[in-house]
């Protein structure tokens, strides 16, 4: 793809919330929707209702790319910009804070990209790939169109045009697979990366 992306470690994280949050998550199922607009909000928000009717303690983790907006229709959902976590009751938890993709992903089973549902035109999708997370998003990728498509074809990526179709796709039964994909993928990037590199420290030194 041309793209440096790849290349780059995976997103940092808070240890002491990672371990919160794991501990309050253990046993249910949790996805998230990630650098987020009301747009793939809205989408998420259906197919998470449509995928309680058969996991009713599944978790959305919702990450807004403005974390200042306002959220007056989820006044009751906890939020961690008042360091506030999710209790087995809550459906929802709306992680309203600067930084903590990389907490997000690494709780996540599977996840939404946001951006893709607005003329954002798609945001980077290759965070939840080097986290070897298996990553949904909508039509509109313009601004990382060959790096959504080279995801799409290696299989740990993959396109939803409506709620229905996100829906389906957190039940399938090859998240496991797609996350393999990631990996494998990744790892190809580097040893590409890695052979440049050398490539050119041996340019230098002649």
């Amino acid at each position: 793809t041309g793209s440096l992306k790849p290349a780059a470690p995976p997103l940092t994280f808070d240890q002491k919330r990672l371990e919160t949050a794991s501990n309050r998550l253990e046993g249910r199922f949790v996805w998230s929707v990630i650098s987020s607009y009301p747009e793939d909000e809205r989408i998420a928000q259906n197919a998470h209702e449509i995928l309680r009717k058969t996991h009713p303690a599944a978790l959305l983790i919702m990450a807004p790319r403005q974390v200042g907006r306002d959220f007056e229709e989820l006044n009751e959902v906890p939020r961690l910009s008042k360091s506030q976590y999710p209790d087995a009751q809550d459906s929802i938890w709306l992680v309203d804070t600067i930084g903590d993709i990389g907490l997000i992903l690494r709780l996540s089973e599977a996840t939404f990209i946001g951006g893709t549902n607005n003329p954002t035109e798609g945001h980077n999708p290759w965070e939840a790939v080097a986290l070897g997370v298996p990553s949904f998003h909508g039509p509109r990728t313009a601004n990382f169109k060959n790096d959504f498509r080279t995801l799409d074809e290696a299989e740990c990526s993959a396109l939803v045009g409506t709620s229905e179709e996100l829906a389906a796709s957190l039940v399938r039964d090859d998240l496991g697979t797609m996350a393999d994909n990631a990996q494998a993928l990744l790892q190809t990037y580097k040893t590409s990366t890695d052979n440049l590199a050398q490539d050119l420290l041996e340019l230098m030194d002649d």
